[in-house]
């Protein structure tokens, strides 16, 4: 096998970094917690957070009984978190600091008011492990893109496309501002497999075992994060197999090693939680979870696919993915592209592998619908994969492919921009939740200064800022990095591709 050139990349492109400072606006100026929003799932992972930090227990009788979540799973008398811990774990030391911050400012640090209310306390504690739990997975994600992109062959303007896509024009961008697993889960899948990639590039043994260990370590937390990344760990890390697979034996063997590692490193917490927690160290909340009688069918509520649940995730009014982000509709015919290029067949088929398990998980679970949802939340941990098939689809495509592609991102980003600003929790009970509610919400709000019931998810709100000044600035301040990138990239420096095999 003829060796791979080993390109040096810088860690951050200059040409990238307004787009990054975009995205990172992006992520910070909105929040899925503001005081008019407690949805379960977030109480139920910031409870165990807090019960760690503040009391030095995982069970969450205190806060539950005070202020109770629907999400919990029951152990005699106890009360637990029943979703995986690892968003709850990463946000540990993040918690501790900003409870700290609240008693140096003298501020009032219960979580729980009297009433049973979550207090400013608790959303502001949430608002800052969610950017660095969801937000913070999302920024280093797109520079993982970017580098992958180039590795792969993209010239750099393409793998800037790919980058705004991801950051900008899918439901990820909501799920980044919500103290969710999904937008962290996809983030560490895809890390996992970018550092897989410049596993090929190591000069040195040292930067090998660095590289492997850290895959292993980013696939298994993704598990902790959330149970159902499993399968697509799996897969990604046999692909970081098959591209060292002509390697020396040795090499081979220290590598995997390292990436196992990774794994343990990763699954000790896990396995020390659930055995505090549940009695086991193979016990997993789920098993005990309390009123969601299907949990307890098939493996913890996933059986076989359905055609109509399919429908409905794909294209489907209530859930569907291609309403909420038409721009990922051109994925099919772009993983078509990489495939006839013949270049990165393995990667395409990394890509349709993880999506066909998310789409056939999500259609054979019984609460597919992801309760109080915008959108398919499930199959959140696709969208970067979705992204870099994108990459070539836009190198390939002549003007009109790329004039369609734009138009397709434009108004891929005017919806993914009005769900972020109303809620991304949306009542599970409408039929049509962006026609029915945030749209019309979104207009009435734009239109008249209505808030609406469930609240504006702006962090400028809570502050008494109007969040009408959230819009056009975000607005502004992306398309001028656009543009600013994009005048980086011209005069001939856009098209320079690194040629790897």
């Amino acid at each position: 096998m003829k060796t791979a050139p080993k390109k040096q990349l810088p860690i951050v492109d200059s040409s990238l970094v307004p787009i990054l400072l975009a995205a990172v606006l992006a992520v910070t100026l909105f929040s899925q917690s503001p005081p008019s929003v407690h949805n379960a799932n977030i109480k139920s992972r910031m409870f165990l957070t807090l019960s760690i930090v503040e009391d030095g227990v995982v069970n969450i009788n205190r806060l539950h009984e005070s202020a109770p979540t629907s999400d919990v799973a029951q152990i005699g008398e106890n009360y637990f978190s029943d979703k995986a811990p690892g968003m709850s774990f990463t946000a540990l030391p993040v918690a501790a600091l900003a409870r700290w911050m609240l008693t140096l400012t003298g501020q009032p640090t219960a979580m729980v008011d009297e009433e049973g209310q979550l207090t400013s306390a608790f959303i502001f504690v949430t608002y800052l492990c969610q950017i660095a739990t969801s937000g913070l997975g999302v920024i280093l994600l797109l520079l993982a893109l970017y580098r992958v992109a180039l590795r792969l062959g993209a010239d750099r303007w393409s793998a800037t496309f790919g980058v705004i896509v991801c950051a900008f024009t899918t439901p990820l961008w909501g799920w980044a501002t919500a103290f969710f697993g999904h937008a962290l889960a996809g983030s560490l899948l895809f890390i996992g497999f970018a550092l897989l990639i410049e596993l090929e590039h190591a000069e040195t043994r040292k930067k090998e075992l660095w590289l492997s260990f850290g895959a292993g370590l980013c696939l298994a937390w993704a598990f902790v994060v959330e149970f159902t990344s499993a399968p697509a760990s799996l897969i990604v890390g046999l692909y970081g197999l098959y591209r060292i697979r002509t390697s020396p034996t040795d090499r081979i063997v220290r590598c995997v090693l390292a990436a196992i590692a990774g794994c343990v490193l990763a699954a000790i917490p896990l396995l020390l939680y659930n055995a505090a927690a549940f009695g086991s160290a193979f016990k997993l909340g789920y098993s005990s979870v309390v009123g969601f009688e299907y949990m307890q069918t098939g493996f913890f509520g996933i059986n076989l696919p359905r055609l109509d649940v399919l429908f409905h995730i794909l294209v489907g009014e209530r859930r569907g993915l291609a309403w909420l982000s038409p721009v990922l509709v051109a994925a099919p015919f772009a993983l078509l592209v990489m495939w006839n290029s013949g270049r990165n067949r393995a990667v395409a088929i990394v890509i349709a592998a993880v999506m066909t398990y998310y789409l056939l998980m999500n259609s054979a679970y019984h609460y597919w619908d992801g309760g109080w949802s915008t959108g398919p939340r499930h199959l959140t941990p696709t969208v970067p994969f979705l992204a870099l098939s994108l990459v070539f689809l836009w190198a390939r495509a002549g003007a009109i492919g790329r004039s369609l592609l734009a138009v397709l991102s434009i108004v891929s980003y005017a919806i993914s921009l009005i769900c972020v600003s109303m809620t991304m929790t949306v009542k599970k009970q409408l039929s049509q939740p962006f026609l029915d509610y945030l749209l019309p919400s979104f207009a009435d709000w734009l239109t008249r200064g209505e808030i609406p019931v469930q609240g504006v998810a702006h962090v400028p709100f809570w502050f008494g800022i109007s969040p009408l000044l959230t819009i056009p600035a975000l607005v502004i301040v992306t398309v001028l990095a656009i543009v600013s990138t994009r005048r980086r990239l011209s005069g001939g420096s856009h098209s320079a591709a690194l040629q790897i095999p």
